[in-house]
């Protein structure tokens, strides 16, 4: 059981790394979508979404990750653009 202890530990603080990465991520959004509001562009981006997934698949590590990553950001991007509508200024 030490071993999944330590597991468990190693998971736990990259949960941590992976929460202050998300944080930034959401502030990089957020003046993403400041920026689109002014140029009266629409909040999803196809394209630019597209080129996200690309770029994960060509960073992953290993291609069996592949189909996990890509649903991961999925999500990822999903919840950005509720963020970007949530912090629209009217």
């Amino acid at each position: 059981m030490q071993e999944l202890a330590q597991v468990r530990h190693e998971i736990t603080q990259l949960d941590e790394q992976i929460t202050k990465l998300l944080c930034e991520r959401l502030d990089a959004v957020k003046r993403v979508g400041r920026l689109k509001e002014k140029a009266e562009k629409s909040i999803l981006d196809e394209k630019r979404e597209r080129q996200v997934l690309e770029n994960v698949a060509n960073h992953s590590t290993d291609s069996e990750y592949i189909p996990y990553l890509s649903e991961i950001y999925q999500t990822i991007m999903q919840e950005a653009r509720a963020f970007q509508k949530a912090h629209k200024e009217d």
